[in-house]
């Protein structure tokens, strides 16, 4: 396996950068004072798009193998990751960038997380598992398949939950997209040797998951304006 340590020095870099950005501006202090419109909107985006980048590459090349046996969570890659997470979600909810992206800023931070769980559980399939971390071996292993379908449902019914109790409803129409997605994986990824009747009553089976999400996390009402 390659080396972990210099991406996720890169991630920490990234990360101090965009917490001393937050600290100048908190401060109002020089080269900040005068400036505020562009260190809180211009000056972070280029280390904000950087840390996408490689928190992207990252989870997606490499295992997490380093000098001691790996830990789930408890690991240099999981936790500079998570740390990451932070920080663009920080700098999300800021009230500029809040203002210029409205919902699209957590949508992103969420498919972020999301990618970094599906890596997570890739990664403790490689070390504990024995299963192979190259996209070969994950595409064929049934354990690592059927890991990701139960992690991306429950991720989706979070969602849904989510934005039926804050009302937000592209979440929960986000949270009933993905469950549709897991579906098409059971029926075209995981059953794809399995017989049609096996394959039908998968169908039926996420649509009652969707039925009984939607009765504990109700499609949240349109805003009065519409």
């Amino acid at each position: 396996d390659a080396p972990v340590w210099a991406p996720v020095a890169i991630l920490a870099m990234l990360c101090l950068g965009l917490a001393a950005l937050r600290q100048l501006r908190r401060r109002n202090v020089w080269p900040v004072a005068g400036l505020e419109p562009l260190y809180e909107l211009a000056a972070p985006a280029p280390l904000a798009a950087g840390l996408i980048m490689v928190l992207m590459l990252l989870n997606l090349n490499f295992s997490g193998s380093w000098n001691l046996a790996y830990l789930p969570l408890l690991n240099p890659l999981d936790a500079m990751s998570l740390l990451a997470l932070a920080c663009l979600w920080t700098l999300g909810n800021t009230g500029a960038w809040r203002m210029r992206l409205g919902h699209a800023a957590p949508a992103i931070v969420a498919g972020l997380g999301l990618l970094w769980l599906t890596a997570l559980w890739a990664r403790v399939a490689h070390h504990f598992l024995g299963v192979a971390f190259t996209r070969v071996a994950l595409e064929h292993s049934a354990v690592f398949q059927a890991g990701v379908s139960l992690l991306w449902t429950a991720f989706a019914i979070a969602t849904m939950m989510l934005g039926s109790r804050r009302r937000l409803r592209q979440f929960w129409f986000a949270g009933v997209a993905l469950l549709g997605v897991v579906g098409a994986k059971l029926l075209f990824v995981d059953l794809g040797q399995a017989s049609l009747a096996i394959r039908t009553a998968t169908l039926l089976g996420m649509g009652g998951l969707i039925l009984v999400a939607g009765y504990f996390a109700p499609v949240p009402p349109k805003p009065e304006s519409e």
